[in-house]
Order: C-alpha cells, then structure tokens, then sequence
C-alpha cells in the first residue's frame, strides 16, 4: 500500500490539490515528506462508535481492535 512520492510531487506541481485517505502511521510518513501540508483527523462520535464500526467491519481481531 502507499500513495507514490512522485505521484504528489506531480499532481501538486500541475496544481491540483492532493487528498489523502490515511491512517495516522502514514500521515507520519507524509509529513517527513510534506511538512507544509495541512492534515485533518477525522474522529468518531465517541469510542463506543468506533468499536461498532471496527467490530461491523469484520477485519480485524478483537486485540487489533482493543489497540485502536
């Protein structure tokens, strides 16, 4: 998985703005690369709701998700 360096470099210098769906490791890695780029966090209403969709999901086990 990964978004391509170059691909960014080029899409912003056409540019367009790039948007990311990442996880917070990869955001991380983004801005080690990227340290102007602006991130938002999008959170669940609350912990309870994130549990359900993680369990709804059915992709990860019950310590993946006790992690999270």
């Amino acid at each position: 998985y990964g978004t391509p360096v170059q691909y960014v470099k080029d899409t912003m210098e056409e540019g367009h703005d790039v948007f990311l769906e990442i996880e917070v490791e990869g955001a991380k890695q983004v801005r080690k690369k990227f340290p102007d780029a602006l991130f938002i966090f999008l959170a669940p209403p609350s912990l309870d709701d994130l549990k359900e969709r993680l369990v709804g999901r059915g992709t990860e086990s019950d310590e993946k998700i006790q992690s999270r």
